[in-house]
């Protein structure tokens, strides 16, 4: 009898052991997931450090909503190289420094850029910074103000390129397919680009010596084949705008039917269409987007 509950006991340690084991796996494997799920989560203000990405597609979040986007969309391509977008923590400065050549097209290689909002989508739908953000999207006819100021330093040594703020809108708040409309607003460009000698937007100049918010446009619309675009470009370089008034642009689009006021918002980036090559930094950058 005693042999038998001695074997019992034996019996119920190695089952206890066993268990302890198989608990603190678990336990082992929760905490990894919950490390992999959290890595790329975004950031507060105090965690933010000095970064470099390379990756196509690779991001960093500089605060909930506002997120580096390494986007390299013709990698592969002729004269596509390498492109790295970095942080700068003590500064708040960011950037790039790229190393495509023209290649045989001229063609742009990519454009890395500060997103919020709408980034892009895949075959599950859209893929937003923040699904979460209380600004974005928003009907057109609902913002109350939507200004932004940017300051850049860019290359001058033969490279060639757009600084440029690429908007996106659609009828619905989460298209499961790409953004129907694009509005690009180029506040500097540098050419030849791959489509003549004088790197022009996409489509055909509809409108000339535009004033709006304080500067001088030439206004291009058109269709690259996937969206219709309406691009606003300087009439002269610029590297710096003040509350650049966003709105009204859109609203130059409305009112002559190129957009619909009832169109979602749904993305904002600033960042630059590379050609070819080199170093470019934001100084500063801002944007306000308020609803009624």
């Amino acid at each position: 009898m005693k042999k038998i509950i001695s074997k019992i006991f034996v019996l119920l340690a190695v089952i206890a052991l066993v268990s302890c084991k198989k608990s603190d796996k678990q336990e082992e494997t929760i905490s990894q997931t919950n490390l992999a799920t959290t890595k790329e989560s975004p950031k507060s203000v105090s965690a933010l450090e000095d970064t470099q990405i390379c990756g196509n597609g690779q991001g960093y979040y500089l605060d909930a909503n506002n997120k580096l986007n390494n986007n390299i969309w013709a990698a592969g391509t002729s004269g596509a190289g390498s492109q790295c977008m970095w942080y700068q923590a003590a500064t708040g400065k960011w950037g790039v420094n790229a190393g495509h050549t023209s290649g045989t097209g001229q063609n742009i290689k990519g454009y890395p850029s500060i997103a919020r909002g709408w980034l892009w989508y895949n075959s599950s739908g859209s893929i937003f910074v923040n699904n979460g953000d209380p600004l974005l999207p928003t009907q057109l006819n609902d913002i109350k103000t939507l200004r932004s100021s940017w300051n850049v330093t860019v290359p001058a040594n033969g490279e060639k390129y757009n600084t440029a703020y690429d908007i996106w809108l659609d009828p619905s708040k989460n298209p499961n397919y790409r953004a129907q409309y694009e509005v690009m607003i180029w506040i500097n460009y540098k050419g030849p680009g791959y489509n003549g000698t004088d790197f022009k937007p996409i489509g055909s100049l509809v409108a000339s010596n535009v004033s709006i918010s304080g500067h001088v446009w030439n206004i291009y619309n058109g269709n690259n084949g996937s969206n219709n675009v309406l691009t606003f470009r300087r009439t002269t370089n610029t590297n710096s705008v003040s509350n650049l008034d966003i709105k009204s642009l859109l609203y130059y689009g409305h009112n002559n039917g190129y957009l619909n006021q009832t169109y979602y918002v749904l993305g904002i980036q600033a960042g630059w269409e590379i050609i070819a090559g080199g170093a470019f930094t934001t100084n500063s950058y801002s944007t306000l987007i308020e609803k009624y």
